[in-house]
């Protein structure tokens, strides 16, 4: 079996890991983040620090991380606040929470398992509903480590002098009002009495919630397949990683914008706004899709009129899409908002007998 399919698991650090945690702490890619070089402890010292841990008698909860049954790694956390020796002074929310890990094999750096481990320690502290956010404070030049917060859906919140030097602040807050279990398009579900759609809520999409986007983003294409130059199998052999990394960089980069249409405590569209990198003035949208059961019922214009919004104040000028060349809702939503065709209608994708035609929306017109 794949190790990519297996769940890392996180157990509470006994007193007979001490002396495997002391080994770990002395290979070289761990010391060089825990301590440096001339900083790797003795077993004595690691009895000394890591011991009122395991005996609950320090504010840190010592994690081992495992894999089926090996262990393959530490994890730490406490409360930020009031935490001592200098961290986190400024910290007046009981809620937050602070984390370290590594992972003991050098031989399993690279592979992905770090981010696994990192998310597996974020869902076990948001488990806890008095838990408000997670933080971290990666050394600048600790480039892999920054990488792999970034894909368990941490976001960048710039440098901050610690008691150890320099640090990269990142942070991941509880998304606002999450549902105890995210809905997804086609799964049954009542609308409550006149909710109508005035209850359809336009919410941004947070790290955390890369799952429930990737769930959307498939039953989207399975849904509508004529209408992305995307497909389903292309997306759903994408890893894990990407999805998150894909929903972290648009919350982190303040240019894109990623949403989620709610139905009270389902999710029922879809819509992706992002500033593009290379043309000045020019935001693009895509992925816009809308679940069948809540056709009709105005998400689409709602969905829109935040992407329009969100375009405006990242500067953009002019809104661009692309849309398959039909007289569909889509094309008709379009074109009621003002968007007008440019250039020539092109192959939806390679292969395909469709046709999609771009169209502009002037962001500033009278």
């Amino acid at each position: 079996m794949s190790t990519a399919t297996v769940p890392i698991t996180l157990r509470p650090m006994t007193e007979h890991d001490l002396p495997m945690l002391h080994g770990w702490l002395n290979r070289p890619h761990v010391a060089e983040w825990w301590g440096g070089d001339d900083a790797r402890p003795t077993l004595a010292q690691v009895r000394q620090h890591h011991l009122p841990r395991v005996l609950a008698e320090d504010s840190v909860t010592p994690y081992i991380a495992l894999l089926v049954d090996d262990p393959i790694g530490y994890a730490q956390s406490y409360v930020a606040m009031g935490s001592g020796g200098g961290w986190w002074e400024a910290e007046t929310d009981p809620g937050v929470r602070g984390i370290d890990q590594f992972l003991a094999h050098p031989a399993q750096l690279g592979q992905g398992l770090g981010t696994r481990l990192v998310r597996a320690l974020v869902d076990r502290l948001f488990a806890d509903p008095q838990v408000t956010a997670i933080q971290t404070d990666p050394a600048p030049t600790n480039l892999r480590a920054i990488r792999c917060y970034q894909k368990a859906g941490f976001v960048r919140s710039g440098l901050i002098q610690t008691p150890d030097g320099p640090a990269v602040y990142m942070l991941q807050r509880r998304p606002p009002q999450p549902p105890a279990h995210p809905a997804v398009p086609g799964r049954a579900e009542a609308t409550p009495p006149g909710m109508g759609h005035s209850g359809v809520s336009i919410r941004p999409i947070q790290p955390g919630q890369w799952r429930t986007y990737r769930e959307v983003r498939l039953r989207a294409l399975q849904d509508t397949p004529d209408a992305f130059g995307s497909t389903f199998a292309a997306e759903a052999a994408r890893p894990d990683d990407l999805w998150a990394l894909r929903v972290a960089e648009a919350w982190a980069s303040g240019h894109d914008k990623a949403l989620f249409a709610w139905d009270g405590d389902t999710v029922c569209g879809l819509a992706w706004c992002k500033r593009s990198a290379t043309e000045p003035g020019m935001a693009d949208l895509f992925q816009m899709w809308v679940a069948p059961q809540s056709r009709g019922r105005g998400v689409g214009a709602a969905l829109l009129r935040e992407v329009v919004a969100h375009a405006r104040g990242a500067g953009a000028t002019t809104l661009r899409l692309g849309v398959t060349v039909a007289e569909s809702p889509a094309m008709r939503l379009y074109r009621a908002f003002g968007f007008r065709p440019v250039g020539q209608p092109e192959p939806l994708r390679e292969g395909s007998g469709l046709i999609a035609q771009t169209m502009h929306l002037d962001l500033y017109a009278d």
